[in-house]
């Protein structure tokens, strides 16, 4: 968008503005069973039409919703131009307001803080991916409110230089279109989206596929490489709404479509291990033993990865992983070093090939179609996959599928794992007899 849009300098009242009946009417499904209908470009365009009347930072809300959902560049554009805006203006405004003390003025600064954390939060959690001048910018924002306003913001996290732009191609439902990207160009947004299809279609078909649920894992997982920005171990990561934790608490059925709901939900959520726990408790309490030693070991995984996580607390104080929490994930779980043994003679080396989509998806598809019911043939499919993605880069995805193999070999007696050879060789045995 290379059009000039002049902004309000004030707050009034434009709850009697069509376009801002159209922009509740989306927000009003926010975060409900009714969340995947909201039409977010029509929230962006009558957020953008209400800011050239008023500062309310109602609007500012939708806007900032609307760009997180959005993440593309042009809205990032128009994101740091509002920015900029409030910025010159809203420390008269926040002080006005500060000296007025009334319920309206503890509305306005409410909203605004709570929106500009909900931006820092996506930000440092990689679901949007916003171009390294503009998040400059925007610290250079906090800053300003942190030493002026007596705010406590965090600072954004600063993504690197090489940096990958977000996708110009998504439909009016947010359905990413991606099928013949490689994966290594992939922005966060994309790279989540992309393995939670494939994680989906492997367990709309078969909910026990282990594969199912590392690829749903490693969507989420798969690019958070470093520690989360905190003050005191305080971070802006906002503590999972209590619909999502009803969501995780309540599966009625183990069935496909409830735990894809449920993993769609826990895994935005990635660093409340407490879902994961919950998760692991119903699995185990429906007899899917399988399932939660598996989920079980992709978090300790994680917390063998990344020890911050157990220093580091929710906006709310709530810790990301507890003690006690920590001492499960750890209970009676294997090695998590594992590595492929090739040849001793010659120095291991990583083909990092272009993966695309489409090679992935036919790996998938034919290990998915050679898959029976045996363990044997799960173990082979399992190592098939591993191979595959240690071979283009995806080192974690790999390891979290051999640390299931391994759990898979150490828990399955002999007969188990050649269970057609030992049922061959009774019945040979009985017709000897």
């Amino acid at each position: 968008m290379s059009d000039i849009i002049v902004y309000a300098d004030e707050i009034v009242d434009i709850q009697d503005d069509v376009h801002y009946t159209e922009m509740y009417n989306e927000l009003s499904k926010y975060k409900t069973l009714s969340h995947s209908e909201i039409d977010w470009h029509k929230v962006y365009t009558n957020s953008l039409d209400l800011l050239k009347k008023s500062l309310d930072t109602r609007v500012f809300r939708g806007f900032i919703l609307g760009v997180i959902s959005i993440n593309t560049n042009d809205v990032f554009i128009k994101l740091n131009e509002v920015i900029n805006h409030y910025h010159a203006l809203w420390s008269n405004v926040y002080k006005k307001y500060a000296e007025e003390n009334s319920k309206q003025a503890k509305i306005q600064n409410k909203f605004f803080t709570d929106t500009l954390n909900e931006l820092i939060e996506a930000n440092n959690t990689y679901k949007v991916n916003i171009p390294t001048e503009i998040v400059l910018n925007i610290n250079a924002v906090i800053d300003d409110f942190n030493n002026n306003l007596n705010t406590n913001f965090q600072l954004m996290i600063v993504p690197a230089k090489k940096e990958d732009k977000p996708s110009e191609n998504i439909s009016q439902n947010n359905t990413l279109s991606i099928s013949t990207k490689s994966i290594e160009s992939m922005d966060t947004r994309e790279y989540r989206e992309y393995f939670f299809s494939l994680g989906r279609k492997l367990l709309e078909k078969d909910i026990l596929n282990i594969a199912g649920y590392s690829l749903f894992w490693e969507g989420v997982w798969g690019r958070i490489t470093q520690e989360v920005p905190h003050k005191n171990n305080i971070t802006a990561v906002r503590y999972p709404e209590h619909n999502t934790i009803e969501i995780i608490k309540n599966i009625s059925e183990y069935t496909s479509g409830n735990i894809i709901r449920a993993l769609s939900n826990l895994l935005l959520n990635p660093f409340w291990f407490e879902g994961y726990k919950i998760f692991i408790d119903y699995s185990n309490k429906v007899n899917q033993h399988t399932i939660a030693s598996h989920i079980k070991s992709l978090a300790c995984l994680q917390l063998t990865k990344f020890e911050w996580i157990t220093k580091l607390h929710f906006s709310n104080n709530e810790s990301f992983c507890s003690r006690s929490l920590y001492n499960f994930f750890n209970d009676n779980q294997p090695h998590y070093r594992v590595e492929v043994v090739t040849e001793p003679s010659k120095p291991v080396k990583h083909k990092k090939e272009n993966l695309d989509t489409k090679s992935l998806k036919a790996r998938l598809n034919i290990i998915n179609n050679e898959l029976d019911n045996s363990i044997k043939s799960r173990v082979n499919g399992l190592i098939s996959l591993a191979e595959t993605m240690h071979a283009n880069g995806l080192d974690n995805s790999a390891d979290i599928l051999y640390i299931e193999v391994i759990n898979l070999m150490e828990t399955t007696l002999l007969k188990d794992y050649l269970i057609e050879e030992y049922t061959n060789i009774k019945e040979q045995q009985h017709i000897d007899k």
